[in-house]
Parts: C-alpha cells; sequence; structure tokens
C-alpha cells in the first residue's frame, strides 16, 4: 500500500512540472511572436523622411534666401558668360553677362623649360624654354631661383573666384594656388517705387557686397481704392458709384496756416468763377 502511494505521489510531481515546462514554453513563445509581429510591423521610412525636400528659394530652411544667384563657372572664365539670377519659384528673372578674365597660372618647370597650368580652368600652355637673366635666374617661371616665397590672399568677390599668391621676394617670380569659388551676389530687397491705387510699383534688388542692382516693374501690386463716404481714403477720387449732387466739403484745413481749401465739388476739380464786388 505504501508503495502505491509512493508511486501514485511520483507521476502527479512529475505532471506538475511538466504542465508548468508547458506553461513557459508557451509564454516564451509568446513572447517572441511579440517581437517579430512588432520588428515587422516597424515602417523602414515614411514620407517625412524622404519628401519633405522644400523648393530652393520659397523661403525653406536650406536656402532662406528670395533670390537665387549663379555664379560663373570657373572652368569657362577664358569665355564671356551669362549668368542668371532665379526668382522663389525658379523663374528666370536676371540675366548678368560677365567678361572673359585671364588665366590665373602656375609653372611647372624643370632644367629644360617650363608650361604654365590655369589654376582656374586646368588648361595647359606649350613647353617652352627658360628665359635666364644675368644671374641665370628664368625671368618668367624663376627657375634657378632659391625662392623665398611671401604668401598674400586675393579674396573671391561676387563674380570672380579667389586664391592665394606667392611671391618671391628675390626674383618677384609669382604663382598662385588654392583656388576660392565666387561668393554670389547678396541681394536686399527695396521698394523702388510704390504702388498706388491704380498704377504697380517697381521693387529694387541691391547687392549688399558690391553694389550691383536691378529693378523689377510691376512687382507691386496696385492697391485699389478705398472708397469711405463716397472718396477714397488713400488718394482722394471720388467713388464713381456715389452720385451726390452738391459740394462735398472735405476736412483738410491746413491748421499751420489758417487757410482752408475750397470745397471739392464731384467731378472736379473746377475753377471757380471769379465774382466782382460792388
Amino acid at each position: 500500500m505504501k508503495r502505491l502511494l509512493v508511486v501514485f505521489l511520483a507521476a502527479m510531481l512529475l505532471l506538475t512540472l511538466f504542465a508548468c515546462g508547458e506553461k513557459k514554453d508557451a509564454e516564451t513563445a509568446g513572447r517572441d511572436s511579440s517581437d517579430i509581429s512588432t520588428a515587422s510591423a516597424e515602417p523602414t521610412g515614411t514620407a517625412t523622411d524622404t519628401d519633405t525636400d522644400t523648393e530652393p528659394g520659397a523661403g525653406s530652411e536650406t536656402n532662406p534666401e528670395p533670390l537665387r544667384p549663379n555664379v560663373p563657372d570657373p572652368a569657362k572664365h577664358d569665355t564671356e558668360q551669362v549668368v542668371t539670377v532665379l526668382g522663389p519659384d525658379g523663374s528666370v528673372i536676371r540675366e548678368e553677362r560677365i567678361p572673359a578674365t585671364d588665366h590665373v597660372l602656375r609653372y611647372e618647370s624643370d632644367e629644360k623649360g617650363h608650361s604654365a597650368v590655369c589654376i582656374l580652368c586646368g588648361k595647359t600652355g606649350e613647353s617652352a624654354p627658360h628665359d635666364p637673366d644675368a644671374n641665370g635666374v628664368c625671368s618668367v617661371c624663376g627657375y634657378g631661383c632659391v625662392h623665398e616665397f611671401a604668401e598674400s590672399a586675393v579674396p573671391a568677390g561676387c563674380m570672380s573666384p579667389g586664391y592665394t599668391e606667392h611671391k618671391c621676394s628675390i626674383c618677384g617670380y609669382s604663382y598662385a594656388s588654392d583656388p576660392v569659388p565666387a561668393t554670389g551676389h547678396k541681394f536686399v530687397q527695396s521698394v523702388e517705387k510704390p504702388a498706388t491705387c491704380t498704377e504697380n510699383g517697381t521693387l529694387r534688388w541691391e547687392c549688399s557686397v558690391c553694389g550691383t542692382y536691378f529693378t523689377v516693374k510691376d512687382a507691386v501690386p496696385a492697391t485699389g481704392h478705398n472708397y469711405v463716404n463716397g472718396f477714397c481714403t488713400f488718394c482722394g477720387a471720388p467713388d464713381p458709384s456715389v452720385d451726390t449732387g452738391e459740394a462735398i466739403p472735405q476736412d483738410t484745413s491746413d491748421e499751420t496756416s489758417g487757410n482752408t481749401p475750397a470745397p471739392v465739388i464731384p467731378g472736379g476739380p473746377y475753377e471757380l468763377p471769379e465774382v466782382p464786388i460792388g
């Protein structure tokens, strides 16, 4: 009897342990399944990440300037170029002709001769023999001199590149290096001609660096009349839709002089006839 009881208790213990193991495995599987589901549902990208690039020049953080001035291509500096200024919508509102400029040179030399290379466009001249002076130093490339160079910066302009100039204090030979791109104009807007009730106004754009400017006509729309009590509050023009049929005095007296102008007659102005006295 005792043996049967022991066997029964052992069997119950095994069943309990087996049931606990299945529950634990089920919980673990549930967590794993939840993790996989969450990972697969996580977006790989959103429209905010890829589709919010703002058109340059439209007041975006990438380009807050209202205008987008271009700069000359340094690789084409030896030919005349036409540089455009773009408005906020990308349309061309101005063209500026930039004349050709000289090459900015450095020389490559050895005992046989030298050749010039432009640091802006990369064009290379033909090799030429040295032209030594009385000290045996080439007057073109400075070959043969133990140079002592002093450096000076040529700053970039709105439409011209900058570079570093190296000049020998012994023979006077100089060369250029480290080109810097043109900066472009920094245009500031002002009103050249204010708009009126019936006429559009004109805007002026002037570079705060070099003073280059241009104007755009009809850039400011006319305001239109603002009629109150039969007259425009901006320019005083009578309201054509109001027909009073009588003179309407205007309170425009000059307080400093005490003079009061003649009344305004609808449809005027007219000169009043002189009336003889006596």
